[in-house]
């Protein structure tokens, strides 16, 4: 069972302010969950709602009780467009139905999402970035991280005391990456914003370098990084943080899909471009992005159900993941007035992030 009270001191807040209808049910379809929307939708009993099957709002034989069952046996995300919901007790017709699957505790769960507007601009980011859900996810995150990494970094300090100095690179990148999560959590409020409260200028081959750095020492896996870089790209404008933060969540998302018996290969490469060079950017304005950095990897590449929703919150595959890794990318290409695409998965997956060049 999914402790109620967790749900109600850490979820309920969140999940309140999201602009979609949310169940979470277990495998019998019993309701552990619902938030203030489904309740108001689907006229709860909000004195049982937690004590009756999601069968005594929807019948048995519809097509929502179809796919939660699909979805039971196939252990995949499912979205189901345009679908009548509507019985004698309310009306809810053209719902958009996102179905997950997810494993609590060795225990099977799902949740549901309902919305008339869940895949509306399925082609472009979700503009949910500025939702102030994001903020108090955050907020409650930054809370739960600050209290252990005073503890890591006042240990590795201690630890490379005791070596010499050409043992003290490990120390060194610990108490580097601290720091900076700690810049991060600072900013938290803004990481998923639009606002830059410091930029500066910045040489995008460093932050690449660095998040590859990074990555090296936080994966378990033998990876190859080939750099491509064009050494004549001009300078962008942005923060370093959040830039490097960006480019880590593509990294491991790379990582994570290459195989332990795969020689694993992650491919950099930037060039400057005008093909194409007017980007859509917060519904509709154009940008100049002729700043390219590609991202390749040779890994099992995307699922196909996750190609049109992947950069939306709390969407994604993996069975220990938050959801929120491409979702920081997307923040930040809009903080940056840039873009993020995915280009292609065969045989390769590949990303690209697009940057206006620093005008001085």
């Amino acid at each position: 069972m999914i402790d109620s009270q967790i749900i109600q001191t850490n979820y309920a807040n969140i999940f309140d302010v999201l602009p979609f209808s949310i169940f979470i049910i277990d495998k019998s379809l019993k309701i552990e969950f619902a938030n203030l929307l489904a309740i108001e939708k689907f006229k709860i009993n909000l004195k049982n709602k937690n004590e009756i099957s999601l069968t005594s709002i929807f019948l048995k034989d519809t097509l929502i009780i179809d796919t939660i069952i699909r979805v039971q046996k196939e252990k995949k995300a499912i979205s189901i467009e345009k679908l009548n919901l509507s019985n004698p007790f309310f009306s809810y017709s053209n719902a958009d139905v996102y179905i997950s699957y997810f494993d609590h505790k060795k225990t099977e769960k799902y949740i549901i999402l309902i919305s008339n507007e869940i895949f509306k601009n399925k082609n472009e980011a979700l503009v949910i970035l500025n939702n102030k859900s994001l903020t108090g996810l955050s907020k409650m995150l930054t809370h739960e991280i600050k209290n252990p990494l005073s503890g890591i970094k006042g240990s590795a300090q201690l630890l490379s005391s005791d070596l010499s100095n050409d043992k003290n690179e490990l120390t060194d990148i610990i108490i580097s990456e601290v720091n900076r999560i700690e810049k991060i959590l600072d900013k938290v409020d803004y990481l998923f914003s639009n606002d830059l409260l410091n930029p500066e200028s910045l040489n995008i081959h460093e932050i690449i370098d660095q998040a590859i750095k990074t990555s090296q020492v936080m994966s378990p896996k033998i990876i190859k990084f080939e750099k491509y870089f064009d050494p004549s790209l001009p300078q962008i404008k942005g923060d370093k943080n959040i830039l490097i933060q960006a480019f880590t969540n593509l990294i491991k998302n790379a990582v994570d899909a290459i195989d332990y018996n795969t020689e694993g290969l992650i491919r950099f490469n930037t060039y400057y471009s005008l093909w194409e060079p007017k980007a859509k950017y917060l519904g509709g304005e154009k940008r100049l992005t002729p700043i390219r950095i590609e991202i390749t990897d040779n890994g099992k590449g995307v699922p196909e159900f996750l190609k049109d929703t992947m950069f939306n919150p709390f969407v994604t595959s993996k069975k220990s993941g938050s959801g929120l890794g491409l979702t920081q990318v997307i923040g930040a290409m809009n903080s940056h007035e840039g873009k993020a695409e995915y280009l292609s998965s065969h045989p390769q997956t590949t990303f690209r992030l697009s940057f206006p060049e620093l005008i001085l």
